[in-house]
């Protein structure tokens, strides 16, 4: 049996580690005093509005009570396994379809519809910066791809989000039929994903071309 020492110590830790989980990423300095070019000030904003909107409104599959640090100095302290918190009634997915039971379907092609726009623009931002004939500082165009990978990976965690919904929905439904425009949804979606990854490739590109201009 653990000590009130080690809880304590144990719990500090997890606090510490939480906060730091829970700040924004330093995406390579403030937002507030990097101007760069109009390009990527779009990009920024398009960015910072996805993966704020996808943390906002819970668009993740991990349950609150067994995610992150907290999570897992708690199963530490206490000796109990994944298993101890796992409940269907409280997973995301059910918590997403409970809360506007009377048309979930209608709510989550809304969600997804929404996250496939903001996906979009991020793509759209980036490709307008790799495009651009405009000489980029190496750190700039560093911070611009940090920028679309995190939204890329906002992206992703929403997707996967929306499918889970989804699969619970076909369970609760016992068939399909109804979801069609939400399987057609979520592929609408994962177009977007693929063409933000491709921009993300693309500002890579752009990076290794002007470091290869630089040494020229």
């Amino acid at each position: 049996m653990p000590t009130s020492h080690a809880i304590a110590a144990a719990l500090g830790c997890a606090l510490v580690l939480q906060g730091c989980a829970s700040a924004p990423f330093d995406l390579g300095g403030s937002e507030q005093v990097e101007l760069g070019t109009s390009e990527q000030q779009a990009l920024r904003r398009a960015a910072r509005t996805l993966r704020d909107t996808v943390a906002e409104q819970g668009w993740r599959v991990e349950t609150a009570g067994n995610s992150g640090a907290l999570g897992f100095f708690s199963r530490l302290v206490t000796g109990e396994g994944d298993e101890a918190n796992e409940d269907t009634a409280e997973t995301p997915a059910m918590a997403y379809i409970t809360s506007d039971e009377a048309d979930a379907i209608s709510l989550l092609q809304s969600d997804i519809e929404r996250a496939t726009r903001l996906t979009a623009d991020v793509a759209d931002a980036a490709d307008r910066v790799a495009s651009s004939n405009t000489s980029y500082e190496q750190d700039a165009i560093n911070r611009d791809i940090a920028r679309a990978e995190a939204a890329l990976t906002a992206a992703r965690r929403a997707k996967s989000y929306f499918s889970d919904v989804s699969g619970q929905l076909v369970t609760q439904e016992g068939d399909g039929t109804s979801l069609a425009p939400v399987e057609s949804g979520l592929n609408g979606l994962e177009t977007e994903i693929t063409r933000l990854a491709a921009s993300a490739d693309r500002l890579a590109e752009r990076r290794w071309a002007s470091g290869s201009a630089n040494v020229g």
